[in-house]
C-alpha cells in the first residue's frame, strides 16, 4: 500500500532517494516507464559521482548501479545497461574518476552475461574481461605526469 503511495508521488529519479525513486517509476502498473527511468537514474549516476568530493557519495552511486542493474536483469534489458556500463567506464576514465571505477571492480558490477539474463550476448568471459583489464593496466598509470610535475616543483622551490 506504501508503494502505491510512493510511486503516484516519484516522477522523476531524484538526487535525494534515487534508488527508491527509480524503483517506483519502473514498478508503476499504469504505464510502462521503464527506458525513461533507467535513462535518469543513468544520469543521476554520472552526477553523483562527479559531484562527489572525493569518494563521498560513492556508496550512493554503488547503490544506483547495483539497482539498475538489478532491474535490468529483471526486465531483460541486458543490453541497454551493457551499454551504458561500457560508456560509463569511458566516462570515467576520461573525467579522472578511475577511483570510482575500482569501486565497481571490487563491487563485481560487470557487464551482464548471458548466465545472468538470455537476453545478453556477453559471454562470462568478456564480463570479468571487461574488469580485468583495467587491474592489469593499473600500475602503468597510477604515476602520472602530474604527481612528476609536483615533485619537480618542490625540488626547485
Amino acid at each position: 500500500m506504501l508503494s502505491d503511495i510512493l510511486s503516484h508521488l516519484a516522477t522523476q529519479v531524484g538526487t535525494v532517494t534515487p534508488v527508491e525513486d527509480y524503483l517506483a517509476l519502473v514498478n508503476r502498473k499504469d504505464v510502462d516507464k521503464f527506458d525513461e527511468a533507467s535513462k535518469q537514474m543513468q544520469k543521476r549516476i554520472q552526477q553523483i559521482v562527479m559531484d562527489s568530493f572525493g569518494a563521498q557519495f560513492y556508496p550512493k552511486a554503488i547503490d544506483c548501479l547495483k539497482t539498475l542493474r538489478e532491474q535490468c536483469i529483471k526486465k531483460m534489458e541486458a543490453k541497454s545497461f551493457n551499454m551504458y556500463m561500457k560508456q560509463f567506464k569511458e566516462t570515467l576514465i576520461q573525467k579522472a574518476r578511475r577511483d570510482f571505477w575500482d569501486e565497481i571492480v571490487t563491487e563485481n558490477l560487470s557487464l551482464i552475461t548471458k548466465l545472468e539474463s538470455e537476453e545478453s550476448d556477453v559471454s562470462v568471459e568478456e564480463g570479468k574481461k571487461f574488469t580485468e583489464d583495467e587491474e592489469e593496466d593499473k600500475p602503468k598509470t597510477e604515476e602520472t605526469p602530474a604527481d612528476d610535475d609536483a615533485e619537480d616543483m618542490l625540488e626547485n622551490m
